[in-house]
C-alpha cells in the first residue's frame, strides 16, 4: 500500500498549489487530500471481510506451524527442566478460579457429544469410504477431491457412505496421566495406562474428579502447615460441592428423548419434531461454542502439547516417550514425538466440510466449487437442523455469493 501510495504521489505532485516544492512528507499530504488512503487499514479489511476460506491443511512432509514464537516455547521447556520454577497448574496444585471453568466444559461436552448423536438420526450425514472427507446432506457432492486409494479409476469422485458420530466429532485421546510430577510414560509401560478423550483429561487435572480416572492432587505448602482440623472441613466443603455439581451435571434435562418418544410411534406431531429438532441444534452449537472457550482458557494454566508431525496429543508439562510416531521421517527420529504447545484445533479438531446453500436442491457440482463456502461440520449440522447462523461462520458460508448455473459458469466475470 505504502509503495502504491508512493508512486501516486509522483503523478499527483501539481495538486500542490504552494511556491516551494512539496514537503518530504507529501504521502500525508495525499493522505490528507484523498481518504480513501488513509481509510484501508488491515483492520478495516479484516472488518470488512465477507468471504473467508477455511485455513490450509498442514502436508505430511512438513512440520506443523509453531502455536506463538518458537523462542517462547524453547524458553518454557528449559525453564521446566527446574523443578523450583514450576508453577501451580505443572506441579498438581488446583487453580481455584478455574474447577467452575472445568466442570462448565465437562458439562458442555456432554450435552454437545449427545445433541450431535441425536441430530444425526433426523440431519443424514455421509461419508467417504476411501478417505475422511464428509457431506452434511441426504445425497453426497459431486466434487472430485477424494484422494484415497484407487481414486484414479474413480476421478476423484467419493465413495459415500452413511457416516458416524465419530466422523462429525473427531476423537482425540491421550493418556491418563495420575502423577504429574512423575517420571514421563515410557514406550514398555505404555499399556498400563489408560486412553481417554483430550478434553476429559484436560477437565481432571483442572479439578473435576471422576471415580474411575483417579488423579494425584497436592496442596500449597500455605495449607500443609495450617492446621489439620480446618483442612478436614475445606477438604468436607469440596466433596460436598462436587458432589452436588456432578448431580446437577447428571440431572440434565435430555431433548433428545423427544426424537427417540417420535421413533417409537406417540403420537407427536410432525411440527413438534421440527421444534424438538431446531431447540436441539441451538442447544448443540452453544455448547460446542462453550465447550471450546472453556478449553481455551484451560489451554492458557494447564500445558497441553501435541506433536509437530501426527496427530498425537498429551496433556501434562512434558510430552510422554511412547515410540509411536510413524509420521514423514520418523525413522530419523527413532519413532519419538516431536512435542511443542499444542492449539485449539489440535485437540478439539474442526473437520471442515462443503455448505450446502440449498438443501431440497441438486448436489455440489466440480465445475462451481469455488462458489461454495466450507465451515465446520457440527455448524452445517446444526444450521440445517434449524439453527441460527453463527456471526463468526457466515463469512465462512459464503452466503452473499450468487451461485450461476452450469452454463453460465464460464462467462461470469
Amino acid at each position: 500500500m505504502i509503495q502504491k501510495a508512493g508512486s501516486a504521489c509522483k503523478h499527483l505532485k501539481f495538486l500542490y498549489t504552494g511556491l516551494d516544492p512539496p514537503p518530504a512528507n507529501s504521502l500525508q499530504f495525499i493522505c490528507l487530500k484523498f481518504s480513501f488512503f488513509k481509510t484501508v487499514t488491515t483492520d478495516t479489511l479484516s472488518n470488512l471481510s465477507q468471504n473467508l476460506c477455511p485455513p490450509q491443511v498442514v502436508p505430511g512432509r512438513k512440520k506443523k506451524p509453531y502455536v506463538g514464537t518458537r523462542e517462547g516455547s524453547l524458553r518454557k521447556r528449559r525453564n521446566i527442566s527446574q523443578r523450583q520454577i514450576l508453577s501451580a497448574a505443572e506441579n498438581e496444585v488446583l487453580v481455584q478460579s478455574l474447577i467452575p471453568v472445568a466442570h462448565q466444559v465437562m458439562k458442555a461436552r456432554e450435552i454437545f457429544v449427545s445433541g450431535v448423536s441425536e441430530l444425526m438420526k433426523v440431519i443424514q450425514v455421509k461419508a467417504c469410504r476411501c478417505c475422511s472427507e464428509i457431506h452434511v446432506g441426504r445425497i453426497g457432492h459431486h466434487i472430485k477431491t477424494c484422494e484415497g486409494p484407487n481414486n484414479g479409476p474413480r476421478n476423484g469422485c467419493h465413495d459415500w457412505v452413511d457416516a458416524e458420530v465419530d466422523k462429525v466429532v473427531v476423537p482425540v485421546k491421550s493418556y491418563h496421566i495420575k502423577d504429574r510430577s512423575a517420571r514421563p510414560v515410557e514406550h514398555d509401560k505404555r499399556f498400563y495406562y489408560k486412553r481417554i478423550p483430550s478434553t476429559v483429561e484436560l477437565c481432571i487435572q483442572a479439578g473435576v474428579n471422576i471415580p474411575e480416572h483417579l488423579t494425584l492432587r497436592r496442596r500449597p505448602i500455605g495449607a500443609i502447615l495450617a492446621d489439620v482440623q480446618e483442612l478436614r472441613e475445606v477438604s468436607k466443603e469440596i466433596i460436598q460441592n462436587n458432589d452436588l455439581e456432578m448431580n446437577e451435571a447428571s440431572g440434565m434435562t435430555d431433548v433428545g428423548s423427544k426424537f427417540r418418544e417420535y421413533e417409537k410411534g406417540s403420537p407427536a406431531a410432525e411440527s413438534s419434531l421440527c421444534i424438538y429438532t431446531r431447540v436441539t441444534a441451538e442447544r448443540t452449537l452453544e455448547a460446542w461454542t462453550i465447550l471450546r472457550i472453556g478449553v481455551r482458557k484451560l489451554m492458557r494454566k494447564y500445558s497441553v502439547k501435541v506433536c509437530g508431525y501426527c496427530p498425537e496429543v498429551h496433556v501434562g508439562p512434558v510430552g510422554h516417550k511412547v515410540r509411536l510416531c510413524k509420521a514423514y521421517k520418523h525413522q530419523m527420529r527413532g519413532g519419538h514425538h516431536g512435542w511443542q504447545q499444542a492449539g485449539l484445533h489440535d485437540i478439539i479438531p474442526h473437520q471442515y466440510v462443503w455448505h450446502v446453500p440449498d438443501v431440497n436442491g441438486p448436489p455440489l457440482t466440480h465445475e462451481l466449487r469455488k462458489y461454495y463456502g466450507q465451515v465446520p461440520a457440527v455448524v452445517e449440522l446444526c444450521v440445517q437442523a434449524g439453527a441460527r447462523v453463527p456471526d463468526l461462520w457466515r463469512p465462512y458460508m459464503r452466503l452473499d455469493v450468487a451461485i450461476p448455473d452450469l452454463e453460465e459458469c464460464n462467462v461470469v466475470v
